[in-house]
């Protein structure tokens, strides 16, 4: 009787609610216990972030702040953004390909890279407009600049040869982001994994993998589209294929560029940019450029055609090139006041940034066959920034800047490589693209 007694006790209305409370406390809680991260670091776990505090449209006065270096690069790069499409829209409708599709396929790429986990490697600060939370209204002015001049300074040399262009595209577009690389490393405009194989190796704080990144992409971008181009394909056609095409091929050229690495015996394969494959991808660009020149020669009908175009359409033969390179000029100047003026020790960049977590869990590139620290460990990461602040979650927490230990070398280092933009530009923009003058009669 008293089991008959229990047994309806238990599927009583009452009890069964009782039942389903337990059961549902019971799986909420192992779930937030699957989503704790333990940091190492004394502060016990962190749960993972679901809603974080990010705005699109910041308060000026906040940025200031916390972080003015990047107010000057946002306004920098938007600026010379609308530079070059005017630049673009005064003369020929492949320069707006070039301008858009610079534009999408920079888009494409950094979506693309944030979108996998295996290559997420790089957290972009929270500047003054956001797209998203991870992803800056800047960053896209970023890749129509420095890939749109290059590309446009390469065109200017008029090669018969497709390839030499996007040697030459490949080689003075790296010199242009270069700079921009060395000064938002160390101000805080972004942070990167801390022991990811791809940003492992690094000069003066900048991953040798992103500056061979840029010889690569601006080379790739511009054998497409100028192909496109030389080939008569349809604009449209030329700017989606660019737009999709350009960072696959880019990480397939990598990948042989780095074939060094390769090891049967382990299962090693590439994926670790180091100072021998960029030599590589420098070598194979200036080679590309060199045999074009000299075997190839310029395509001097192209040549007349373009000035021709150019002269109908603004009146002279350098399509306000020269405004162009006073861009380039001013870019350069104002990244190297940046790192001279700046403070880097007074700044504080709250955001997303690599998880933290427990120390020593490891994880494994399936492309690369690298491994990595799965989360940054708060007692051995070797990172220009410090941990300061409660964070919110495992991957949105402040970090503060670190003070230069040798200003005077960083400084040296931003103005060598605007030096070489000014002459490189210079003699592509102003040379290569000044009109053939009249002659005698």
């Amino acid at each position: 009787v008293s089991t008959a007694r229990a047994s309806r006790r238990l599927f009583s209305c009452r009890h069964r609610l009782c039942l389903l409370d337990r059961l549902w406390a019971h799986k909420t809680r192992n779930e937030k216990e699957k989503k704790k991260t333990r940091t190492g670091d004394g502060m016990g776990a962190l749960e993972a972030c679901e809603d974080v505090p990010w705005v699109a449209v910041q308060d000026v006065s906040r940025v200031l702040q916390v972080q003015p270096s990047i107010l000057v690069g946002e306004v920098l790069f938007i600026s010379c953004a609308l530079l070059c499409l005017v630049h673009a829209l005064a003369n020929s409708r492949w320069h707006v390909s070039v301008w858009v599709a610079a534009l999408v396929s920079g888009c494409v790429n950094d979506l693309f890279f944030m979108a996998l986990e295996f290559v997420d490697n790089f957290f972009h600060t929270q500047c003054t407009l956001m797209i998203t939370p991870r992803f800056p209204v800047y960053i896209p002015c970023v890749y129509i600049v420095f890939v749109y001049v290059s590309c446009v300074a390469a065109e200017r040399v008029h090669l018969r040869w497709v390839f030499g262009n996007a040697g030459i595209a490949g080689l003075v577009g790296a010199l242009f982001y270069a700079p921009y690389d060395l000064v938002g490393a160390k101000h805080l405009w972004w942070t990167w994994h801390d022991t990811d194989a791809g940003v492992r190796l690094r000069w003066l704080g900048v991953p040798i993998g992103s500056t061979m990144w840029t010889v690569v992409h601006c080379g790739v971008f511009a054998l497409l589209l100028v192909g496109a181009r030389r080939h008569r394909v349809h604009a449209l056609v030329a700017v989606v294929a660019a737009s999709l095409l350009t960072t696959p091929v880019m990480m397939a050229a990598m990948g042989f560029m780095q074939l060094s690495q390769l090891d049967v015996s382990i299962d090693q394969r590439p994926g670790m940019p180091d100072l021998v494959s960029l030599c590589v991808a420098v070598a194979v660009c200036a080679a590309a450029a060199a045999v074009a020149l000299l075997a190839g020669g310029r395509d001097e009908a192209h040549k007349k055609k373009q000035q021709k175009k150019a002269k109908e359409a603004t009146g002279d033969g350098r399509r306000l090139d020269a405004l162009l390179y006073l861009m380039v000029v001013v870019y350069g100047c104002t990244l190297v006041a940046v790192m001279a003026l700046s403070s880097p020790e007074s700044i504080r960049s709250e955001g997303a940034h690599q998880t933290r977590g427990e120390c020593g869990v490891m994880e494994t590139d399936p492309l690369s066959n690298y491994s990595r620290e799965k989360y940054l460990c708060a007692h051995s990461f070797d990172e220009d920034f410090s941990l300061c602040g409660d964070p919110l979650c495992a991957s949105w927490y402040p970090v503060c800047g670190r003070a230069h230990t040798n200003r005077p070398l960083y400084v040296a280092a931003a103005a060598a490589l605007a030096a070489g933009n000014a002459v490189a530009y210079g003699a592509l923009l102003l040379v290569r693209g000044r009109p053939a003058k009249a002659k005698a009669a």
